[in-house]
């Protein structure tokens, strides 16, 4: 039997920025309940600021669709080698796998080869698309911790221990100022009306999905007396990612456009701040959701994988809030759908309607009450020390 005093070697990886920010959550969690935990593996910033030794970025992994996954197949798989090797060198005791399923469940493979534990956190979308990939994380899976409600009982039904943990995105909203304050904390004037421009956490996101919102911003500034409200002047605010470089975001930026404020670790603030925002679909539309600021979930890729997708994927929606009310609140323009036009012509649909705007935000309260109170990365902490090392938890509370 592991003494607690001696350490547990761990590898973590996530494949984007989101996963970033909860692996880092995770890890902190981790270590203090256990503190002699050693971290290893692939992440962000964020996971390296709380001790992680990351051997490799989650910019060599960042990228999403299948046609533009096989551009960089080979690096991504002689990466894959690379961290399978050192599992093995290394003695690793346990791994934490952060969505990225294409990536990790073929790892998950070759973990359950080398008899390491694995622990998935946060569910690839199984129940929405691929469903029949169920059976290779039965298999290779030993505990898998999931963000909704919904996906625990999926998961068992399906013959695969899970467990509900919560969202950490409650966490991180929960200390995030009232509206009027983060407005005045960032300068915006009550005269101003301010939609936020969310691109994506990956550069061949940004490169499909930016342009577009630019230019429906030159549009909209052009357009003020059909879409400006009560004569208020737009502002702009871009917050980036952690995983996306300015100088790369700064060339799709047209010198003479409407100016673009780009803003540096605050898209919680710019979100609260916001009276609107156009969202790429993924973590950052789920927590303008969770803040309550009406938006528009957009979302483009190949064309071929945009053909695949509408033969695998099996759900009405793509946005989590639509999912969870069971009801099409939130516009989403995907793939041809994503135009200036569209665009523009369903955020004019809600700015200009009071009742409309009102009822988007009441119902984005409710759904924010089904998330309960936080603590999602307290309890994840515990479901992987339990899974890993049930005998020092025996006696836990």
């Amino acid at each position: 039997m592991l003494h607690k005093t001696q350490p547990i070697n761990v590898l973590i990886i996530t494949g984007e920025a989101s996963g970033d920010l909860l692996g880092s959550a995770l890890v902190r969690s981790i270590i203090q309940k256990r503190p002699n935990t050693r971290f290893w593996g692939i992440g962000g910033n964020s996971m390296r600021e709380v001790g992680v030794d990351c051997i490799h970025s989650v910019e060599h992994l960042g990228v999403t669709g299948f046609t533009e996954v096989i551009v960089k197949i080979w690096s991504i798989l002689r990466i894959m080698t690379q961290v399978a090797k050192r599992a093995r060198l290394s003695k690793t005791d346990a791994a934490i796998l952060i969505d990225y399923p294409d990536f990790n469940l073929r790892l998950a493979k070759r973990l359950k080869k080398l008899r390491i534990p694995v622990i998935y956190y946060v569910s690839p979308q199984m129940w929405a698309w691929r469903a029949s990939r169920v059976k290779a994380v039965r298999k290779t899976v030993n505990r898998m911790m999931v963000l909704f409600p919904f996906e625990e009982k999926w998961y068992l039904d399906r013959g695969v221990d899970a467990s509900f943990v919560g969202h950490p995105v409650i966490d991180r909203i929960i200390n995030v100022d009232d509206r009027m304050t983060t407005r005045d904390n960032l300068g915006i004037s009550p005269s101003e009306t301010v939609i936020a421009l969310l691109p994506g956490s990956r550069m061949n996101e940004v490169a499909q999905i930016l342009p577009t919102l630019l230019r429906a911003c030159r549009e909209l500034t052009k357009s003020s007396s059909q879409f400006n409200i009560q004569g208020k002047r737009y502002r702009f605010l871009l917050p980036i990612a952690e995983t996306i470089s300015e100088h790369k975001l700064q060339q799709f930026l047209p010198s003479n456009g409407p100016p673009i404020e780009i803003i540096h670790k605050m898209t919680l603030q710019v979100l609260r701040a916001a009276d609107f925002a156009w969202v790429t679909s993924g973590t950052a539309a789920l927590e303008t959701a969770l803040l309550g600021t009406p938006h528009i979930v957009v979302y483009r890729m190949s064309n071929l994988t945009y053909k695949l997708a509408r033969i695998l994927v099996q759900i009405p929606w793509i946005s989590i809030a639509n999912l969870m009310l069971g009801t099409q609140l939130i516009p989403e323009l995907v793939q041809d759908d994503f135009s200036v036009e569209n665009l523009l012509e369903q955020t004019s649909g809600i700015l200009h309607d009071p009742i409309r705007y009102s009822e988007i935000c009441d119902q984005l309260s409710l759904l924010r009450g089904q998330f309960g109170h936080g603590g999602a990365s307290d309890r994840a902490a515990r479901v992987f020390l339990e899974t890993i090392r049930p005998e020092e938890c025996s006696g836990d509370a």
